[in-house]
């Protein structure tokens, strides 16, 4: 029987008990203002305690798959901001037009770097500041377990390494590359694909950095 089909007997039972009309057409019957039956009670109260039951067995996997989501949000926002701060040429030091960007390290699945680059020699880019601008820390649960380039129609994983770089004049993301002498060298790659893992399940996202400047979660 649908829980409908229960309370709706229900609502039959009580409306005939309490509101039936007396037989001598003068008032109501005492007769039929009894209330409910034992047997009434416990089918609300069995009904009551399944849907609890429900609610309670699913809110531990809505309240982890809200989490999951809300942490690579909050990657694809951190990148989206150094997209917004290299374009808009926000100050630091007393310096204007420094790169911004955001660092990925194998070795630091757990957190990532909102940072300020600048020009180093022979091609390389180098942290700007001893002290990253921002340091995001993952929450306990979930990690970053691929940083990988993308090439066309190929993935290539498994780097030391990897940072999102913006500078004005143009939103464009340029990819840096993170070399043993621990410097960043630029790539010729049409985006980065970061892999974030639940460790629970082993469920994973991606958030996805085009070389366009394009940034999205799947």
């Amino acid at each position: 029987m649908k829980f409908k089909d229960i309370f709706k007997f229900l609502y039959k039972k009580f409306t005939r008990k309490i509101f039936t009309p007396s037989t001598t057409g003068v008032g109501f019957d005492l007769r039929y203002r009894r209330g409910f039956t034992l047997i009434e009670l416990m089918v609300v109260l069995f009904v009551s305690a399944l849907i609890s039951t429900v609610i309670l067995a699913n809110f531990g996997d809505f309240t982890s798959q809200t989490e999951f989501d809300n942490e690579a949000l909050n990657i694809a926002l951190t990148v989206r901001e150094a997209q917004a701060y290299g374009i808009g040429s926000r100050e630091i030091s007393g310096k204007f037009g420094v790169a911004y960007g955001v660092i990925f390290k194998k070795s630091t699945p757990n957190s990532f770097t909102l940072d300020t680059f600048g020009t180093g020699s022979g091609g390389y880019y180098s942290q700007f500041d001893i002290t990253p601008e921002k340091t995001i820390k993952i929450k306990d649960g979930f990690k970053i377990s691929k940083l990988c380039l993308i090439s066309q129609n190929s993935t290539y994983c498994n780097y030391l390494g990897v940072a999102t770089v913006f500078k004005r004049p143009n939103p464009n993301a340029n990819i840096y590359l993170l070399w043993s002498n621990g410097n960043f060298i630029l790539v010729n790659f049409s985006g980065v694909k970061i892999t974030l893992k639940r460790i629970s399940d082993g469920t994973i996202k991606t958030i996805n950095i085009t070389n366009t400047g394009q940034i999205y979660v799947n």
